[in-house]
């Protein structure tokens, strides 16, 4: 073969797989583009504060360094069991109003953060930011996703809204910054922050549309003599006693505890230990995000054939290697990949963990599934700054990114060994006996609110799923 025709043939190739990509995006529905539009200006909005909250406490407010990070450690570990209160709320409610209360709760706290005078106002706002804020939006958008969208396009569908989310990440700060270059204040700078997040509470009330399945048996079915929170606590307990769920979160729990030090602990090892300039670490951070808003979608469509617990391994071994590889690298060029290789990780882990977690809940208990694996994943990710801190102050940085290295590839190792012996692959459906055995994969035509019925037995791309 010539290598004009080499070339030819990589382009077509290309092509093919870049129409593929686009067709699984096409065939995602309307609410679920609205979700990720509210998404991008929701995060987006956040991402404009959230880099100065505490240079703004300790620079204008005179708050010491020690007593801002009390104050987040208190607020985060906090606002630990409404995580649990929020996926209930979800079942129970509906997921647009559990979506709205975050929005809603978030701008309190940018409007509290634009017009505080004592670091008490500060720590009332982040506690009920806690408590209602952020994890609650995580537990709508994965339920309502789920709600959404066939199990087999789930990957494609929640890597969009990571990447929706990370595109905020990435222009938020670009915007904080041009705006302080004006002239804006620090509370200047919130207030836009709580306007933005404004426009998402209206989004949330009415734009985006109710998605909790309404067919078969609610978690609060008329009828039930003990009443709904019984049947809401029972739904709890289903959660907490599937044994698939527990070996599935504690493996996830070892990722995380990696993954939570990337963004605390890391930096302060690159720069102090290792020299580092602070304005290098902002251009990881972009370029992190960077990575997973644009690999993320094609990474799921393109791997929707390879089965999602090897995968889950594969990112919690790139997680486990692009931080805990710090303690054998030097400055320059090898840090870029070791970040790199933790993007390209977080790319996988977090959609597929979502699909996973969906899978195993029922319909009607999908807000609660998505509250209990929020909590893992605030826990998971509160844990590791803390003890990977007192590692790094004790042993040195070195052997505590080590420690962090080998913490993460033994529960990367861990997700092979959940997969059910003789369940189906991805992209086929299974047999009536596993549908009989409770196996999660695609199991015929799902109502979708809205969006009318969907054939959760077709691919990504129209084709049958055994094709």
């Amino acid at each position: 073969m010539t290598s004009r025709e080499e070339t030819g043939t990589g382009r077509v190739a290309r092509q093919r797989a870049g129409g593929r990509v686009r067709r699984s995006l096409q065939g995602l529905p309307a609410q679920f583009w609205l979700l990720i539009g509210g998404t991008v200006v929701f995060n987006t909005a956040i991402a404009v504060g959230l880099p100065y909250e505490t240079i703004f406490l300790t620079e204008k407010l005179g708050v010491s360094l020690g007593a801002v990070g009390t104050v987040w450690a208190v607020a985060a570990f906090a606002g630990l069991p409404m995580q649990l209160g929020g996926g209930l709320l979800a079942d129970w409610r509906g997921r647009r109003l559990v979506l709205a209360i975050s929005a809603a709760t978030i701008l309190g706290f940018y409007a509290v953060m634009a017009a505080a005078t004592a670091l008490w106002q500060v720590a009332v706002a982040a506690i009920a930011e806690a408590l209602f804020g952020w994890p609650l939006y995580l537990i709508a958008c994965n339920a309502m996703i789920a709600d959404l969208v066939p199990l087999r396009r789930r990957p494609v569908a929640y890597s969009v809204w990571r990447a929706a989310i990370n595109v905020g990440v990435v222009v938020g700060p670009l915007i904080g910054a041009l705006l302080l270059a004006t002239g804006l204040s620090y509370r200047g700078l919130f207030a836009v922050a709580a306007g933005g997040c404004g426009i998402f509470v209206i989004v949330a009330l009415v734009v985006v549309g109710e998605t909790r399945p309404t067919g078969g048996r609610s978690v609060t079915s008329e009828g039930d003599e003990d009443g709904g929170v019984a049947v809401l606590v029972r739904g709890l307990g289903t959660v907490f006693s599937t044994r698939r769920f527990l070996a599935f979160s504690l493996a996830a729990l070892l990722v995380l505890f990696v993954l939570g030090q990337f963004l605390w602990i890391l930096p302060v090892y690159l720069t102090r230990d290792l020299g580092m300039a602070p304005t290098s670490w902002g251009a990881l951070l972009a370029l992190s995000g960077v990575i997973v808003a644009v690999c993320g979608p094609p990474a799921m469509r393109l791997t929707r054939r390879v089965d999602q617990y090897w995968l889950m391994a594969a990112a919690g071994a790139l997680i486990a290697v692009g931080v805990g590889g710090a303690a054998f690298v030097v400055p320059g060029w090898p840090v870029v990949v070791l970040v790199a290789l933790f993007a390209l990780g977080e790319a996988l882990f977090w959609p597929l963990s979502s699909t996973i977690v969906s899978e195993m809940a029922p319909p009607e208990l999908r807000g609660t599934y998505m509250g209990a694996w929020t909590l893992v994943d605030c826990a998971g990710r509160g844990v590791g700054p803390v003890v990977g801190g007192r590692l790094t102050d004790r042993f040195g940085g070195r052997r505590s990114f080590a420690a962090a290295l080998m913490v993460g590839l033994v529960g990367a190792g861990l997700f092979p060994l959940l997969r059910q012996r003789g369940e189906p692959r991805p992209d086929q459906p299974p047999t009536e006996p596993a549908i009989a055995q409770g196996v999660p994969g695609p199991v015929g035509y799902e109502e979708v609110p809205g969006g009318g019925a969907v054939d959760e037995r077709r691919g990504d791309d129209g084709e049958e799923a055994g094709g």
